[in-house]
């Protein structure tokens, strides 16, 4: 009897290690996730920086095909291979300049002397973030799919075998995604890097 109880007791501890384990375990992959989304920012941040265009990229980039380095998202997501921690790629969706126009190559600053003139995302280019709040002046999103690859919500599975997408009409929610994580970057952002 007293071997039955002992059983019960191991069994139950081991069923809890192994919960709390799988939970560090998925904890430790959203935080690398997070850092290479991060990661990702950083580089197309500081390609625009110097340009102060929106990200450039080749129209129906998947990575897999030729990459031209000299444009921002090619570089950033495709030359050396940017990764969540599943193994998925980091996805690109683009803010819009007017319905169905994307801003890749924009400017998104004012500078008279280079003969340059701001071009604001459009109202609709808004996004819904994980904590359910609207978040509007959307330049882009850079998204992982998490663990079963695959987008949480209809709203921003606008892919089609690519890394990168143009937003359409409904704005992308994000504040009920599963395992998806995202990072938006509004337009603001970018503008606050040039006062620096």
């Amino acid at each position: 009897m007293e071997i039955a109880v002992v059983l019960v007791i191991a069994g139950t501890l081991a069923l809890v290690g192994v919960a709390a384990f799988s939970s560090l375990i998925q904890t430790r992959k959203a935080a690398k996730t997070q850092a290479a989304l991060e990661q990702a920012k950083s580089c197309l941040v500081g390609r625009v920086y110097r340009s102060e265009q929106y990200p450039t990229y080749t129209p129906g980039l998947n990575c897999t095909s030729v990459v031209d380095e000299s444009r921002d998202v090619d570089a950033c997501l495709c030359a050396s291979p940017a990764r969540d921690a599943w193994g998925g790629a980091i996805l690109y969706l683009e803010g819009i300049s007017a319905p169905g126009v994307g801003l890749a190559g924009k400017f998104f600053a004012t500078n008279p002397p280079r003969g340059q003139t701001r071009v604001p995302p459009h109202l609709s280019a808004q996004a819904v973030d994980t904590s359910g709040v609207l978040l509007p002046d959307l330049a882009f999103v850079l998204i992982s799919r998490g663990k079963n690859k695959a987008a949480d919500n209809a709203s921003y599975d606008l892919f089609a075998g690519g890394v990168l997408a143009t937003q359409m009409a409904a704005q992308p929610d994000f504040s009920t995604a599963a395992d998806d994580q995202a990072l938006i970057v509004a337009s603001d952002e970018l503008l606050a890097l040039l006062k620096k």
